[in-house]
Protein backbone atom coordinates (compact mmCIF):
# COMPACT_ATOMS: atom_id res chain seq x y z
CA UNK A 1 0.00 0.00 0.00
CA UNK A 2 1.50 3.46 -1.11
CA UNK A 3 0.92 6.08 1.78
CA UNK A 4 0.65 9.34 0.17
CA UNK A 5 1.69 10.75 4.24
CA UNK A 6 5.22 9.41 3.68
CA UNK A 7 6.23 10.56 0.07
CA UNK A 8 9.68 12.89 0.22
CA UNK A 9 11.10 9.83 2.87
CA UNK A 10 12.95 6.99 1.86
CA UNK A 11 14.33 4.28 3.32
CA UNK A 12 17.59 2.87 1.57
CA UNK A 13 17.77 -0.95 0.73
CA UNK A 14 20.43 -0.80 3.59
CA UNK A 15 18.16 0.39 6.19
CA UNK A 16 15.85 -1.94 5.52
CA UNK A 17 18.11 -4.98 5.02
CA UNK A 18 19.48 -4.12 8.58
CA UNK A 19 15.98 -3.69 10.43
CA UNK A 20 15.15 -7.08 8.87
CA UNK A 21 17.80 -8.88 10.30
CA UNK A 22 17.70 -6.90 13.98
CA UNK A 23 14.18 -7.68 14.09
CA UNK A 24 13.48 -11.04 12.52
CA UNK A 25 16.61 -12.78 13.18
CA UNK A 26 15.32 -15.85 14.63
CA UNK A 27 12.53 -16.22 11.84
CA UNK A 28 15.28 -16.00 9.42
CA UNK A 29 17.70 -18.43 11.42
CA UNK A 30 14.93 -21.46 10.90
CA UNK A 31 16.15 -23.97 9.15
CA UNK A 32 12.88 -25.67 8.35
CA UNK A 33 11.68 -23.67 5.31
CA UNK A 34 7.97 -24.34 6.21
CA UNK A 35 8.63 -23.21 10.04
CA UNK A 36 10.76 -19.59 8.40
CA UNK A 37 7.47 -18.70 6.24
CA UNK A 38 5.12 -19.18 9.46
CA UNK A 39 6.80 -16.90 12.04
CA UNK A 40 7.36 -14.57 8.92
CA UNK A 41 4.29 -14.42 7.96
CA UNK A 42 3.26 -14.06 11.96
CA UNK A 43 6.20 -11.58 12.08
CA UNK A 44 4.43 -9.21 8.77
CA UNK A 45 0.84 -9.32 10.72
CA UNK A 46 2.73 -7.79 13.56
CA UNK A 47 4.43 -5.29 11.39
CA UNK A 48 1.45 -3.94 9.66
CA UNK A 49 0.18 -3.48 13.29
CA UNK A 50 3.53 -1.67 13.95
CA UNK A 51 2.94 0.71 10.79
CA UNK A 52 -0.79 0.92 12.02
CA UNK A 53 0.34 2.26 15.63
CA UNK A 54 3.04 4.64 13.95
CA UNK A 55 0.23 6.17 11.84
CA UNK A 56 -1.97 7.26 14.87
CA UNK A 57 1.25 8.19 16.25
CA UNK A 58 2.30 10.55 13.75
CA UNK A 59 -1.46 11.94 14.03
CA UNK A 60 -1.38 12.57 17.56
CA UNK A 61 1.83 14.52 17.21
CA UNK A 62 -0.06 16.60 14.43
CA UNK A 63 -2.93 16.68 16.72
CA UNK A 64 0.08 18.56 19.27
CA UNK A 65 0.76 20.79 16.63
CA UNK A 66 -2.74 22.09 15.87
CA UNK A 67 -3.62 21.80 20.07
CA UNK A 68 -1.12 24.57 19.92
CA UNK A 69 -2.69 26.87 17.50
CA UNK A 70 -0.54 26.51 14.65
CA UNK A 71 -2.52 26.40 11.43
CA UNK A 72 -2.92 22.79 9.25
CA UNK A 73 -1.45 24.58 6.15
CA UNK A 74 1.32 25.50 7.81
CA UNK A 75 1.43 21.78 9.79
CA UNK A 76 1.75 20.37 6.51
CA UNK A 77 4.46 22.49 4.93
CA UNK A 78 6.33 21.67 8.15
CA UNK A 79 5.83 17.90 7.88
CA UNK A 80 6.43 18.08 4.26
CA UNK A 81 2.54 16.64 3.91
CA UNK A 82 1.20 17.97 0.67
CA UNK A 83 -2.25 19.52 1.72
CA UNK A 84 -3.44 20.29 5.13
CA UNK A 85 -6.44 17.58 4.44
CA UNK A 86 -3.37 14.94 4.71
CA UNK A 87 -3.09 16.75 8.21
CA UNK A 88 -6.59 16.20 9.39
CA UNK A 89 -6.46 12.57 7.52
CA UNK A 90 -3.74 11.67 9.73
CA UNK A 91 -5.27 13.43 12.95
CA UNK A 92 -8.67 11.53 12.16
CA UNK A 93 -6.75 8.27 11.49
CA UNK A 94 -5.59 8.87 15.56
CA UNK A 95 -8.79 9.20 16.58
CA UNK A 96 -8.77 12.96 17.40
CA UNK A 97 -10.00 16.20 15.50
CA UNK A 98 -8.47 19.21 14.92
CA UNK A 99 -9.35 21.27 17.93
CA UNK A 100 -11.03 24.87 16.98
CA UNK A 101 -9.42 26.47 20.13
CA UNK A 102 -5.99 25.90 20.59
CA UNK A 103 -4.90 24.50 23.79
CA UNK A 104 -3.14 27.71 25.15
CA UNK A 105 -6.58 29.94 24.85
CA UNK A 106 -8.77 26.80 25.96
CA UNK A 107 -5.78 26.76 28.83
CA UNK A 108 -6.38 30.43 29.60
CA UNK A 109 -10.02 30.69 29.54
CA UNK A 110 -10.81 28.25 31.84
CA UNK A 111 -8.79 29.61 34.49
CA UNK A 112 -10.58 32.83 34.47
CA UNK A 113 -13.54 33.48 36.77
CA UNK A 114 -17.10 33.61 34.93
CA UNK A 115 -17.95 37.64 34.51
CA UNK A 116 -20.82 36.98 36.55
CA UNK A 117 -18.64 36.07 39.44
CA UNK A 118 -16.98 38.12 41.61
CA UNK A 119 -13.03 37.92 41.52
CA UNK A 120 -12.44 35.95 44.92
CA UNK A 121 -11.08 37.92 47.92
CA UNK A 122 -7.36 37.83 49.27
CA UNK A 123 -8.51 37.11 53.02
CA UNK A 124 -9.17 33.49 53.46
CA UNK A 125 -12.69 32.65 54.44
CA UNK A 126 -13.65 32.53 58.04
CA UNK A 127 -16.95 31.23 59.44
CA UNK A 128 -18.74 34.10 61.30
CA UNK A 129 -20.12 32.80 64.51
CA UNK A 130 -22.56 34.90 66.41
CA UNK A 131 -21.28 35.83 70.21
CA UNK A 132 -23.47 34.09 72.64
CA UNK A 133 -23.48 35.38 76.33
CA UNK A 134 -24.25 33.02 79.06
CA UNK A 135 -25.16 33.15 82.68
CA UNK A 136 -22.08 31.44 83.17
CA UNK A 137 -19.87 33.70 80.70
CA UNK A 138 -21.27 37.20 82.00
CA UNK A 139 -18.63 38.93 84.79
CA UNK A 140 -20.12 41.83 86.63
CA UNK A 141 -17.80 44.19 86.46
CA UNK A 142 -19.61 46.68 88.88
CA UNK A 143 -18.57 44.02 91.58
Amino acid sequence: MIDKTTEGFAATDDEVEGMLRNLCAYALSEPQPLQRYVDLTHQQVLFDGVVAAIRRERGRALADLAADGVPAATIAAQAHLATPQQVRSLIAGAGLSVPKTPRSLRAASSTLPPSSTPPPSSAPATPSTPAVETASSHVDHAA
